[in-house]
């Protein structure tokens, strides 16, 4: 998660196209595994740094102290807890997420309830093809 979102941050900052070796230096530390990381938030925060490095040192213009300071940022506004090896954002960012989704959702709904409304003075051919094409569209969004 943590890469997921330096990167969108980054990306977002100076949009185009790059040329990026994803895993950065990180197939390095793995190597050096002999067995599980004794410290595992030990090993994510040096996965995550070496995710941003090559041989010569931080990519894209990044440093320690910002690769440090994104993963702050990120801790603030989520929790991150890594069951099972597995990133899971909980806590006010789902909340908030859901809520939005909801909202969202409840907007949709009204727009397809308002168009709906129209059809009884559409021509029968009409009527037919938008109530058919309203009924799709409900069916891909609520039934998913």
């Amino acid at each position: 998660e943590y890469v997921v979102c330096i990167r969108s941050h980054l990306d977002q900052a100076e949009p185009g196209m790059k040329l990026r070796m994803p895993q950065g230096s990180a197939h390095d530390l793995f190597r050096k595994l002999s067995g599980p990381p004794a410290d595992e938030e030990r090993f994510l925060y040096d996965l995550v740094h070496a995710t941003f490095k090559d041989a010569v040192g931080y990519v894209e213009g990044l440093s320690k102290a910002e690769v440090d300071a994104h993963m702050a940022y990120i801790d603030r506004h989520a929790v991150v807890s890594w069951p099972e090896g597995a990133a899971m954002i909980t806590g006010n960012a789902a909340a908030a997420a859901a809520e939005e989704a909801d909202r969202r959702f409840s907007e949709v709904q009204g727009l397809l309830d308002a168009l709906q409304s129209r059809v009884p003075g559409l021509h029968p051919p009409q009527r037919e093809h938008v109530l058919e094409v309203l009924t799709g569209v409900r069916r891909e969004l609520f039934d998913l």
